[in-house]
């Protein structure tokens, strides 16, 4: 459930296999992200300012690789956008809370959380 502060808890909605069988491809992410160089992400933040459409940021608050800090800075690049952040997930956040991160999103896909849609 999101509070009104946009955090998301563990909800009991959870699938018990939330750590699907996906060992191996997240091993191999893992390896991939610990050779990234945060410096791509910073240089993001011109295409951020051009982008025109309604931009959803879900974010876990144990992300060891992007802070939530980092993201809730970058939410100010863009035009229009907001962050939800899922309480005790961490960088696959759609897998480890796939329900959470589905409400999160409902509304910029559907256009209800947007004035103009």
């Amino acid at each position: 459930m999101r509070s009104p502060t946009g955090h998301c808890s563990k909800a009991s909605s959870r699938s018990s296999s939330s750590h699907l069988s996906t060992t191996t491809p997240r091993i191999a992410a893992v390896e991939v992200l610990k050779t990234f160089d945060m410096k791509f992400v910073t240089e993001l933040s011109g295409i951020h300012r051009r982008l025109d459409v309604p931009v959803k940021l879900i974010w876990g608050d144990q992300d060891p690789f992007f802070p939530v800090e980092r993201a809730r800075a970058m939410v100010s690049q863009f035009p229009d956008a907001s962050i939800d952040v899922i309480e005790g997930v961490g960088l696959f956040s759609h897998e480890e809370a796939p329900a959470e991160v589905a409400e999160a999103l409902l509304p910029t896909l559907t256009g209800a959380g947007n004035p103009q849609g």
